[in-house]
């Protein structure tokens, strides 16, 4: 069927292609338009050799076949932004400001949730209407509890009210059980699973332990933090809306909860952007990753990394999956074959990844 598909586009007797990574490959329709939906998502980076990143390639063939590209977002990535070459749309900011729900930090309290986010959750019942609490984590940790743990908590606070979880665990296969989950008062969702469904009609978001997302160990874990806060703002945005975020967190100064109580995406990406051209991160550097299928890199070829021009190693790192070492590097172009000739020659099998997403 897709073989008896692509032969259709090849002729001209079709004309539009809706797909995931691989629609790309389609043959070319030359003066169209390419759209990437969500341009900002990891997912468009393929785990698998060649790494080819979607969007690189969307942009690519639309330069070779005289067509149009559109990237689309409600949180463009950094990279996006950082674009001169790319021609910006966004919502103004007075306009922002008419739908942006209010958002409120609140700190750690002494039970399972702060008191405020308790209190939130009652009124919004009260009045007919609904609440989702996001959780960094699928289970209890020393960190905070996870969501059986908070489903048991609020279903003793507010028992009138129906409480059910959206994780991966409960979503499960039977029939109308994610209907019902997503029509319970209460709603207890890991990202993840919130990821993979309809966003329901809400009131009230709440967001536990978001320092837990600002502390993961990766370098875009400010940027992903910020897209998944600013996304459970905008589940309760809207027009007239009355709604209302809580951000459970100890860094109310952070670049990420001021942009998110004010509404202003430019506003945390200017900071980001100045924070990554400090530490010389992406988009101002590119990277490189090296995956070391067995054993760890030994000390020769680490050197001779380190010989690249304009080249920084981070690494070896090594965990259950190999060792990998990340290089950053000023300029891609001209240390790619250099780079290319170092691993050829090593002795053992090296993966090369370039412009990892998930750094």
């Amino acid at each position: 069927i897709r073989s008896a598909a692509l032969w259709e586009v090849a002729r001209g007797q079709k004309r539009l292609v809706l797909g995931g990574r691989a629609a790309l490959f389609a043959p070319p329709v030359a003066g169209g338009l390419i759209i990437v939906h969500q341009e900002h998502d990891p997912s468009y980076k393929e785990q698998r050799a060649p790494y080819y990143d979607a969007r690189d390639v969307a942009i690519a063939r639309a330069h070779s076949t005289g067509s149009d590209v559109l990237l689309t977002s409600r949180t463009p990535s950094l990279w996006a932004m950082s674009r001169d070459d790319l021609q910006m749309q966004q919502p103004q900011h007075d306009e922002e400001a008419k739908v942006w729900p209010v958002v409120e930090l609140v700190r750690q309290g002494t039970s399972k949730m702060p008191r405020r986010t308790i209190a939130a959750i009652i009124e919004t019942f009260s009045k007919g209407a609904r609440s989702l609490v996001l959780l960094p984590r699928v289970s209890s940790t020393e960190s905070g509890p996870g969501p059986a743990e908070v489903v048991d908590f609020l279903k003793r606070v507010v028992p009138l009210a129906q409480v059910a979880r959206a994780d991966r665990p409960s979503l499960g296969d039977r029939p109308g059980s994610l209907k019902r989950i997503l029509n319970a008062d209460v709603i207890v969702a890991t990202e993840a699973a919130l990821a993979e469904v309809d966003r329901p009609q809400l009131s009230t978001t709440i967001a536990l332990s978001a320092d837990s997302y600002l502390k993961k160990q990766q370098g875009r874990a400010i940027e992903d933090t910020f897209a998944t806060l600013w996304n459970l703002a905008a589940l309760v945005a809207g027009p007239g809306s009355t709604g209302r975020l809580f951000v459970e967190t100890s860094r109310q100064d952070h670049h990420v909860m001021q942009a998110l109580v004010r509404g202003d995406y430019d506003y945390f990406v200017k900071q980001e952007l100045d924070s990554r051209r400090e530490s010389q991160s992406p988009p101002f550097v590119r990277l490189a990753r090296l995956r070391f299928t067995k054993g760890e890199p030994d000390d020769e070829l680490i050197e001779r990394l380190k010989a690249l021009p304009g080249t920084r190693v981070l690494g070896p790192s090594v965990s259950e999956d190999g060792a990998q070492i990340l290089l950053k590097i000023e300029k891609m172009d001209e240390s790619v074959e250099q780079l290319g000739h170092i691993v050829r020659e090593a002795s053992q099998r090296i993966l090369i990844e370039v412009d990892p997403r998930d750094w």
